[in-house]
């Protein structure tokens, strides 16, 4: 991976720590000692500001690494996506089996209700990993969701 020792190589060129870095691209140090350690890739904006910063073209900044992160970003979505799925389904489990809860309860099978309970609190406990999982994808890959309008347009 290239783009993080480019990072790295053009900042000690121009004197600066990777505070000064940070600072100067509005990012955290945290987050430039992950691109420079090739954890994760700048986003655009930050491509943008660090090719402007060094004095570079984005392509010559990032040249070698885009079929890397192309790689990295397929696989994050793959993740993501099947968390994703494990999330939906293990809330709909969680919802349905609610119900038949109820419904066990309310037709007077209280004592048959005890099964139903214990896999919604598994369905629960599966979708409340995935969910965390997912945020822990999110904020490793500096992802953010994007909120539409009424429309279905991004703000």
């Amino acid at each position: 991976m290239e783009l993080g020792s480019h990072i790295k190589e053009h900042r000690k060129e121009l004197g600066l720590s990777q505070d000064d870095l940070a600072e100067r691209i509005y990012v955290s140090r945290q987050t430039i000692s992950n691109w420079e350690c090739g954890r994760t890739y700048p986003d655009v904006q930050s491509l943008l500001l660090l090719s402007n910063m060094f004095g570079v073209t984005v392509d010559s900044l990032i040249k070698g690494d885009v079929e890397t992160m192309a790689q990295v970003m397929d696989a994050a979505v793959k993740k993501y996506n099947n968390l994703s799925t494990v999330a939906v389904v293990s809330a709909a489990i969680f919802l349905l089996l609610g119900i038949w809860g109820a419904f066990q309860y309310e037709w007077g099978w209280g004592e048959h209700t005890t099964p139903t309970v214990v896999f919604a609190l598994v369905a629960l406990f599966a979708m409340l990993i995935a969910f965390a999982n997912l945020e822990r994808l999110k904020k490793q890959h500096d992802l953010a969701t994007i909120r539409a309008d009424a429309g279905g347009w991004p703000r």
